[in-house]
């Protein structure tokens, strides 16, 4: 049959993928007929840390319940974690000064997952630590401290008086 210019042709396609299966009136709901599982929707970087960053998730309202993975990765350091689908993921015990790569996928209760979102962030480098004087007099100061956890660069000295930067100088890591 031919569709006139007022009439739209339309063709059956199976959406089940969609909607739940229900067999008859009153029959419960069967979350493992769902085969789509919708990727983390409006993920973003709440908080970055030293040895953490959190992430805010925009749950999805649906009747079955999801789990969330998240995976990350560094040059020298990689993990995972599971969680409820709920509004915010925390990663902890990270390197300091370190950049990552999260993975984050969604899981269903068949075990069928999203596709991956992907995000990117540098944790914060640690301070200095166990700062002590060695030398001082009245034009110079000499001091030394403990290497902080994770990757440092290059560290920035201040000398300051009264508020003011009297001086300022970059050392590099060696």
């Amino acid at each position: 049959m031919a569709a006139s210019e007022d009439e739209e042709e339309f063709f059956d396609a199976p959406c089940n993928f969609l909607t739940p299966h229900y067999h008859a009136e009153g029959d419960s709901f069967d979350p493992s007929q769902f085969d789509y599982v919708p990727p983390p929707a409006e993920v973003t970087i709440l908080h970055v840390g030293s040895d953490a960053v959190s992430f805010g998730l925009t749950s999805h309202v649906s009747p079955v319940k999801y789990k969330i993975q998240m995976d990350y990765t560094s040059d020298t350091h990689k993990g995972s974690i599971k969680t409820e689908d709920c509004g915010t993921v925390e990663v902890e015990q990270l390197i300091p000064g370190t950049e990552y790569t999260f993975s984050i996928t969604r899981i269903g209760e068949n075990g069928n997952q999203s596709t991956a979102v992907y995000l990117f962030a540098c944790t914060d480098p640690a301070p200095p630590v166990k700062i002590t004087v060695s030398k001082l007099s009245s034009e110079s100061l000499s001091f030394h401290w403990d290497i902080p956890s994770g990757a440092v660069q290059t560290y920035i000295v201040r000398c300051c008086s009264e508020g003011e930067t009297a001086r300022s100088c970059k050392m590099e890591e060696s």
